[in-house]
This record gives C-alpha cells, sequence and structure tokens, in this order.
C-alpha cells in the first residue's frame, strides 16, 4: 500500500497541520491513517514500519559520514563524541556546503523517524516494536 504522508491531520477547532514533521502522539496517529487509509491492515503497517527501519538507518550512516569528513578535513581523523559543538551541524567551522548536507539529512530523519513512530503507535499494542530504529 501507496502512503500520501502530505496529507494533513485536523483536531477539532485547530487547523490542518502535518502529523510527520513532528512526533505525532497514538491517538493522532491511529485517527490519521483511519481518517485517510481506513482499509490499512497490520501488515501493511508492518511493511511500511520496516520501510522506515530502512531508510533512518541509511540516513544515520549517512549523517555519521558526513561528520567523519568534517573531521577529517578539520582534525586528520574521524569524528569523536567530543567534537560535537554546535546543535545538529556539529561545528561551525565545518563548510557551509556541509552543514547544508548536514541538516538535509537531519531532517529527511526526522521525517522518517516520525513515519516509523506513526505507523508503529497505528498498530495495535501486541504487534508494536519497543524497540526504536
Amino acid at each position: 500500500m501507496q502512503f500520501d504522508y502530505k496529507k494533513k491531520a485536523y483536531r477539532k477547532g485547530l487547523k490542518s497541520y502535518d502529523i510527520f514533521c513532528s512526533r505525532c502522539n497514538q491517538n493522532e496517529a491511529r485517527t490519521w491513517f483511519k481518517q485517510n487509509y481506513p482499509e490499512t491492515t497490520i501488515a501493511d503497517h508492518k511493511k511500511a514500519r520496516a520501510i522506515a527501519t530502512e531508510k533512518i538507518k541509511k540516513l544515520k550512516k549517512q549523517y555519521n559520514d558526513l561528520l567523519d569528513r568534517g573531521a577529517k578535513r578539520l582534525f586528520g581523523r574521524k569524528w569523536q563524541v567530543y567534537d560535537y559543538r554546535v546543535s545538529g551541524v556539529g561545528r561551525d567551522e565545518f563548510p557551509e556546503s556541509l552543514k547544508k548536507s548536514i541538516r538535509t539529512t537531519l531532517d529527511w530523519l526526522n521525517h522518517w523517524e516520525s513515519i516509523w513512530y506513526a505507523h508503529n503507535s497505528a498498530l495495535p499494542a501486541k504487534h508494536q516494536s519497543k524497540v526504536k530504529p
């Protein structure tokens, strides 16, 4: 099943909002799926969650690779946790092009983590994963 994650969610008395740009709560995810995809099965949610898990793994690797690339330019070695100075981009000294790539990667990572969380939340409790990707 294909999901259109750009469809907006609605709350009583509020304007529409995108539940996939930040973490939604369990009830919001279930409501969104019931409103937009009432025929969604448990297997559909599990498959979408698995796809999101793979995307998250790739994006985390890409993020770490970008930090390593920046650290090699600055320090001549791989990134280490104590190198972290600036939220998101790691270091102010990184070139602007690298910082832009890091920000873009983090935006996509947050997007796919929200999708993973929404599909996991929409599942009955016995099918939910307790382990985050």
